[in-house]
């Protein structure tokens, strides 16, 4: 088979702790070395994150570029990349992703036979020890299964393979936004235009789960807080009222349920605490970017 060119993107910001094992996975793939660029884009990294990254990288023959957001965002970072690409597709991986040796072979093996798609997310399994991050992974690998098999309006950025061309069409991402959320806005102007979003069930990556409480309440605010931009860029995009606390009760009970089916660990019981933690810090994030005026630039 011809194998295509392809960048493997990463926007990094304070990775230290995951960032070695990222690395260490992408050097480990079974793709042709040569048809592989690594462009790494650094939000401002306090910790030595920097360190890590060329220390690993320079004593390897992987093509790699090291950037700098300057502080301006991740939307800007990943403009940033796709600026600096030479692939025909951008995988985007995360800090504390791990790749099996196929994840990028079988990524581009399904948009190779699949020239209608856009964007296509791969399945993500967890990487945990303790009872947040466990439940953190089920979550995401039940979210990811129930996707497969079907045209979607939108997709992450997790692990997903972008066709560059479907990128470029619509002018890249948006640069206005500071936080979350540029990924489910550029994959729905791309559906807009045209081009398909699936989910490519062969596409397996390992994720480092966030193992805090406290970090998994940071997280879920800073996505709510992305949320209400693309909310107001794309009305349909988000129904908030799933993120009332005890709409996620009953949710985190019915995904407990369905999660204890499919992995037969008990500790699903306390998945409607956990749902209700991470959606609370959702609506918060959500109902702060609605004071700060973040996103009404659209309404009005």
């Amino acid at each position: 088979m011809y194998w295509p060119s392809i960048t493997l993107g990463i926007c990094t910001k304070n990775s230290a702790k995951t960032i070695s094992k990222t690395l260490k996975s992408i050097l480990e793939l079974d793709y042709p070395k040569e048809k592989i660029e690594l462009v790494i884009v650094d939000g401002m990294s306090q910790d030595n994150t920097i360190e890590i990254v060329k220390k690993m990288l320079e004593k390897n023959d992987i093509k790699w570029k090291l950037l700098s957001d300057h502080g301006k965002g991740l939307a800007y970072a990943r403009q940033l990349i796709v600026e600096n690409a030479h692939g025909k597709y951008i995988i985007w991986v995360d800090s504390d992703h791990i790749l099996p040796s196929n994840f990028v072979k079988n990524h581009v093996k399904f948009m190779e036979s699949k020239p209608m798609i856009g964007a296509a997310e791969g399945i993500t399994k967890h990487r945990g020890k303790n009872l947040v991050s466990i439940l953190e992974g089920y979550t995401w690998y039940l979210y990811s299964l129930k996707r497969v098999n079907k045209n979607l309006e939108s997709v992450g950025s997790a692990g997903t393979i972008y066709r560059i061309e479907a990128i470029k069409e619509v002018g890249g991402y948006d640069i206005n936004i500071k936080g979350a959320g540029e990924d489910g806005d550029l994959s729905r102007r791309i559906r807009k235009k045209g081009w398909k979003l699936s989910m490519n069930k062969n596409a397996i990556y390992y994720h480092q789960t966030r193992t805090t409480w406290k970090s998994l309440w940071k997280e879920y605010y800073w996505w709510g807080y992305g949320a209400h931009y693309v909310y107001h860029k794309h009305p349909e995009s988000i129904n908030p009222l799933r993120f009332i606390p005890i709409v996620a009760f009953f949710s985190g009970i019915k995904h407990g349920i369905q999660t204890f089916k499919l992995t037969k660990d008990v500790r699903c019981i306390f998945m409607p605490i956990h749902y209700c933690w991470k959606r609370i810090a959702w609506s918060v994030g959500f109902l702060k970017a609605h004071r700060d005026d973040y996103g009404h630039v659209f309404k009005k």
